[in-house]
């Protein structure tokens, strides 16, 4: 095996350690995907919802609900990290929530929600458009692409420190574009994830390892079969669709707005914004605060979970945003009474809990 090739596999395998080991929130099962994907909009009914995870789990329970919010019967599975959830009723048209509960390989219950559009989407909801990479995904991008061109010129040339000093320029941009081409930051862990096994993502693998032998081609045969690998992978990405996040439809509003929560929490409090869409999803801020009205310092991440009758969606994956301040999504699947459920572990023998009760309105 070449340097150049044993040099990728070291980066790949240094990779693969960091996104493994830099968040306690790994440790449980985490949706992958979905199908049909979330915030998408389909044209027909599809006859099974399927959800993908990053380990086999054993589901507990599955529900849909319909764009009215009645809840449909279903028959669900799990098979390995597959879960597949059969409606045995007709969805109709509108926006449809599927919710589940599950545990995960560690045997902790986690439990989360999706949303998509059957025709239509209900009036209020959000539609899957482009995400916005940002300008700093572009430059990679485009500094990938030249250091492509520059390494496949080392190899025309018989150059071979051009080749490989350009091979690594390459796979450096190619590293820094898994996450910045989600639209995520370099800092969150689950942006690499999500952009390295996105279709994208596995393409742009492809692409490298077409690289990689064209750069170390010793023989004709290995150097036309990297080219080959070479062009069909960054075909791939040119023909594969970006992205998508969710954005409201022109002319529609996106809910009946954010309402404020407070409650105590140990002797500070607890104060917390949420911002349900007509469609489920829905946006959380909290902020931790001293009797002395100060943002407080927790040990560890807050454990937030959001409950109804019958449903627990948590613990929810939160984003630092400032001093004592985190902010988080989910999809809420059903009207009626909810809780926010807020633990934070301020000490290592102090843990309060804050239970804000709040209504979702039909």
């Amino acid at each position: 095996m070449t340097r150049v090739l044993r040099l990728a596999l070291v980066i790949g395998l240094a990779l693969l350690a960091t996104a493994a080991g830099i968040s306690p929130a790994a440790a449980h099962a985490q949706l992958i995907s979905s199908d049909p994907a979330d915030g998408s909009v389909v044209e027909a009914a599809p006859a099974e919802i399927v959800l993908t995870f990053n380990e086999p789990v054993r589901l507990q329970r599955a529900r849909i609900f319909a764009a009215d919010g009645a809840e449909l019967d279903v028959e669900a599975r799990s098979s390995d990290s597959v879960v597949t959830i059969v409606p045995e009723q007709d969805l109709g048209e509108g926006t449809i929530v599927v919710s589940w509960e599950l545990a995960s390989a560690d045997t902790h219950v986690v439990s989360g929600a999706i949303s998509f559009s059957v025709g239509t989407p209900s009036a209020g909801t959000t539609t899957a458009a482009a995400a916005e990479a940002g300008p700093a995904a572009t430059v990679v991008g485009v500094l990938g692409l030249l250091a492509t061109a520059v390494a496949i010129g080392g190899v025309v040339l018989r150059r071979t420190a051009v080749r490989q000093s350009a091979w690594l320029v390459a796979v450096a941009a190619a590293v820094l574009w898994l996450p910045l081409s989600t639209g995520g930051r370099l800092r969150d862990w689950a942006t690499w994830l999500d952009g390295a096994l996105s279709w994208r993502g596995l393409l742009l693998l492809g692409a490298l390892a077409g690289l990689a032998g064209v750069v170390s081609a010793g023989r004709r045969a290995t150097l036309a079969l990297g080219a080959a690998v070479l062009v069909a992978a960054g075909g791939g990405l040119i023909a594969v669709p970006g992205p998508t996040a969710a954005v409201p439809p022109a002319g529609v509003a996106a809910g009946a707005g954010p309402q404020e929560l407070s409650g105590e929490l140990g002797d500070g409090r607890i104060d917390a914004v949420v911002d349900r869409a007509a469609d489920g999803r829905t946006t959380l801020e909290i902020q931790a605060v001293d009797e002395a009205g100060e943002p407080v310092t927790p040990v560890d991440v807050p454990v937030v979970r959001l409950r109804s009758d019958g449903l627990d969606l948590g613990p929810l994956v939160l984003e630092e945003v400032g001093a004592g301040s985190w902010t988080g999504t989910t999809t809420v699947p059903t009207t009626g009474a909810w809780t926010l459920e807020v633990s934070v572990r301020l000490s290592e023998f102090e843990n309060p809990v804050a239970s804000l009760p709040f209504d979702v309105a039909g």
